[in-house]
């Protein structure tokens, strides 16, 4: 694989991880647009976990405070701490459904409906959002229950179809959960720790039976760093766009690419 191919897979992957435009769709459509061939499992590998990576600095904070509830647990905690179980417990209906039913699809006129529908869907929980009072809305962690967390847990089962963003519709269940955008964007962050950290053991698991990688080492060096950087940007880009335009760009992007992704490639 070309240094310059890794790069800008590796800035596709970071920078469209936690934003809800789908990752698995632009990896899928770019490479074909161009005539790139697939760039493998270790790749894929790597990309994910620079992500990883990005996602724990950048939640660093948050993930202190809750793993020194569940390991110093205390009555003023309690919170904290079934908040952390919540977050673990987010992975095991996607992973389920994942390993019983796998995610092999691959097709671009999917991939453009999946833009579609889900930008149009993610556009109606963001007007929602916008007509509930600010007094109405979740606007810090200590405030979530279970069964927000429930519906945006369950919801990631769909992002195991391309096209549809794991980011997305758990940003887009949580404003339809009252959830601030910003609330709403944090939670879906630190959903994201365990749904890759296990995507990656599965991955490596098929890497290693298959037994072949097929990308260079500097590749996929470059590959990581260029995924966790941008990652980071991507994050931090979110979280102030949100707060002053919303969810409704992201939307429109969406509308697009999936209208040019089914004219063109489907």
């Amino acid at each position: 694989m070309p240094l310059s191919q890794a790069i800008i897979l590796g800035a596709i992957q970071g920078f469209t991880e936690f934003l809800p435009v789908s990752s698995s769709g632009h990896l899928i459509f770019i490479p074909a647009i161009f005539g790139w061939q697939d760039q493998g499992l270790a790749f894929d590998i790597v990309v994910h976990l620079g992500t990883l990576i990005a996602v724990l600095i950048y939640t660093k904070k948050t993930l202190l405070r809750l793993c020194n509830a569940v390991v110093f647990p205390k009555k003023e905690t309690l919170h904290d701490r079934r908040l952390a179980i919540y977050l673990l417990g987010s992975v095991i209906p996607v992973a389920l459904v994942g390993l019983f039913l796998g995610s092999n699809i691959r097709s671009h006129a999917i991939i453009g409906i999946s833009f579609i529908v889900w930008g149009i869907v993610l556009w109606f929980a963001d007007r929602y959002s916008k007509t509930l009072p600010d007094d109405k809305k979740v606007n810090t962690l200590k405030k979530t229950n279970a069964t927000q967390i429930m519906w945006m847990s369950l919801a990631q089962i769909l992002a195991l179809i391309p096209g549809t963003s794991r980011s997305g519709i758990t940003m887009t269940a949580g404003l339809f959960g009252k959830l601030s955008k910003k609330m709403a964007a944090e939670i879906s962050f630190l959903m994201a720790i365990p749904v890759i950290g296990a995507a990656s053991v599965l991955t490596i698991k098929d890497m290693v039976g298959v037994g072949v990688i097929n990308a260079s080492f500097p590749s996929l060096i470059v590959g990581f760093l260029v995924s966790c950087v941008t990652a980071m940007l991507a994050m931090k880009w979110l979280m102030s766009l949100v707060e002053k335009w919303g969810f409704a760009p992201f939307a429109y992007y969406r509308i697009i690419v999936g209208v040019i992704i089914v004219l063109v490639l489907a």
